[in-house]
């Protein structure tokens, strides 16, 4: 940065070095917010976690966490005692469930088109056809330099990481803070979305592993426990017999 500043012309500098000094900041800031974010989610989800307690010893529902299968609304009234039908919670929770796992096991298109206030209808869309896990090279942005050989560990959650052993390459669709134990315990980082500037990359480069992100079907093609080599100063990633 001084380097690049002290090429400049005086008037030059002045704006760059004026605009990058907001730029921090303005990261500075927003990160800070996330933060808060993160913590009042936090706060909130304890809350509702003591109430579901309340709703089990009140024999209401059967799981503290069944309360993250009701609405707001919904949680409010029967905490209040306003609930009209509360003995009927049980079985509209169990079809709630049912209909999150089977919406958590459908694979999104990459990309949908939809009208304001509509929203997505895994029926209405055409899944992307299936593929076979046979490449052998696969290609994306280099997010982090370096080079590491290790056996690949696919994960689509982070609750998945009890299939990670330490020193694996982790292979996933796109992380966030939440994957932040994980990093540690890697050798390499495979993401199918995200750039320099992502998540995962950034969290990399602060770690020193060698990172591909961008690598588009990564999951899917590259077999659980497969031997990988991750190239992240080309950005390549050699799946099979090394």
């Amino acid at each position: 940065t001084h380097a690049v500043l002290a090429a400049l012309g005086w008037a030059r500098r002045l704006v760059v070095a004026t605009i990058l000094r907001w730029t921090q900041r303005s990261i500075q800031l927003r990160e800070r917010a996330r933060l808060k974010q993160a913590l009042l989610y936090s706060r909130l989800r304890r809350v509702a976690l003591a109430m579901g307690d309340r709703l089990v010893a009140a024999g209401r529902v059967a799981h503290r966490d069944d309360v993250f299968f009701l609405t707001g609304e919904e949680l409010d009234l029967v905490a209040s005692g306003g609930a009209m039908f509360p003995d009927h919670l049980a079985p509209m929770i169990e079809l709630r469930r049912r209909a999150h796992a089977e919406l958590g096991s459908i694979t999104p298109p990459d990309s949908m088109e939809l009208k304001v206030g509509d929203y997505f209808r895994p029926a209405e869309h055409v899944a992307r056809p299936g593929l076979e896990p046979s490449a052998t090279r696969l290609t994306g942005v280099g997010a982090c330099g370096g080079m590491t050989t290790a056996n690949a560990a696919i994960l689509l959650d982070v609750t998945e990481s009890h299939k990670l052993t330490p020193g694996d390459v982790l292979v996933t669709r796109q992380t966030d803070p939440g994957w932040g134990p994980i990093f540690p315990l890697i050798s390499g980082l495979v993401i199918e979305r995200g750039g320099m500037l992502s998540h995962g990359a950034i969290i990399a480069r602060e770690f020193g592993i060698p990172s591909v992100v961008g690598v588009k079907d990564a999951t899917r093609l590259i077999p659980h426990g497969a031997p990988v080599i991750v190239d992240g100063n080309q950005g390549i990633v050699r799946v099979g017999a090394l």
